[in-house]
């Protein structure tokens, strides 16, 4: 029995150091930089937090997403994941376009992630939720087609063009367009929020710390 108990110890230890390790990564460390590059985040929080109602508010039926100036930064890696994704196949192709707009953010999140800066973090994770906002009037427009794409045209005009009209049709789900675009939308909207969240508590962990503790984020 206590040979038992002895196999269990490093288990148990194995399990608590790795969470240990998260929980260190993922949780903002009491030391914080000092108050000018503090200010400065403060007031980068700031500037997402009203952007960020400002996407909240955006009805995926619309194309408001479209005319934000993140649409065109997004729509950069849209067409690029077109390129990227060309070697696995017609569906993934297509597809790659939506997902690699959003898989970008999220890379940058994961870069500050490894690096430990919390709040880097949560600037990614926003990203990422905006991008899904921004991608939820193009899974809208799936049956009706008719938002200008990048080239001249619409849906309508151009046959096959239309991502979402593809890939909903190929899946059979394309009068679930609606819907979709919606999850979409909450989807990104409760990840936008969230990561607002996030940002705010890296923000007062910061500012909490004694100003001797103050430094730079461990690396």
């Amino acid at each position: 029995m206590c040979a038992s108990c002895g196999a269990e110890l490093p288990r148990r230890s194995t399990r608590d150091g790795l969470w240990d390790r998260l929980a260190a990564t993922v949780l903002p460390p009491e030391d914080s930089p000092g108050a000018l590059v503090l200010g400065g985040r403060t007031l980068v929080w700031m500037a997402l937090a009203l952007w960020g109602l400002h996407f909240l508010a955006m009805d995926p039926a619309t194309n408001a997403a479209g005319r934000s100036f993140l649409h065109h930064v997004n729509l950069t890696f849209h067409e690029a994941g077109h390129v990227l994704f060309r070697p696995f196949g017609r569906f993934l192709t297509v597809l790659g376009g939506s997902l690699f707009q959003v898989l970008v953010p999220l890379v940058v999140a994961a870069a500050f992630l490894v690096r430990r800066h919390p709040f880097g973090v949560s600037v990614g994770l926003w990203w990422a939720g905006q991008s899904l906002i921004d991608v939820a009037p193009y899974i809208h427009d799936a049956r009706r087609m008719t938002l200008p794409l990048l080239g001249g045209g619409t849906g309508q005009d151009r046959p096959g063009s239309h991502d979402w009209n593809n890939l909903l049709r190929w899946t059979g789900l394309l009068e679930w367009d609606h819907a979709i675009a919606m999850a979409a939308h909450l989807l990104g909207s409760a990840l936008l929020l969230g990561t607002l969240l996030w940002g705010a508590f890296a923000l007062w962990r910061g500012w909490r710390a004694p100003d001797g503790a103050r430094g730079p984020y461990p690396t």
